[in-house]
């Protein structure tokens, strides 16, 4: 099958627009994402993204570092941190 548009033209408007304020954002990359299937990490603070699912109040989020996925990142030979921000969106 042949594709027909290029995803990553999409991924900064739409980032963007998700993040609403917020300037936080992690792109982990191709290694991370082939495991764990990640293309971005970030603080979505549109109000009515997260009304579509029923929230009401924007999730706190959490630090992808503190999670045991830094061990995971490590032992891929990976020596830089994950997000240390809290986010509350894995896309």
């Amino acid at each position: 099958m042949k594709a027909e548009f290029e995803e990553k033209d999409f991924e900064a408007p739409l980032y963007s627009e998700l993040r609403f304020g917020s300037h936080r954002i992690a792109t982990p990359g191709q290694v991370f994402e082939g495991k764990f299937g990640i293309d971005a990490a970030l603080e979505a603070e549109h109000p009515l993204f997260w009304e579509l699912f029923g929230f009401y109040d924007i999730p706190k989020g959490v630090a992808l570092n503190d999670l045991r996925w830094g061990f995971m990142w490590r032992k891929l030979g990976k020596k830089r941190r994950l997000a240390t921000f809290n986010t509350n969106l894995l896309i």
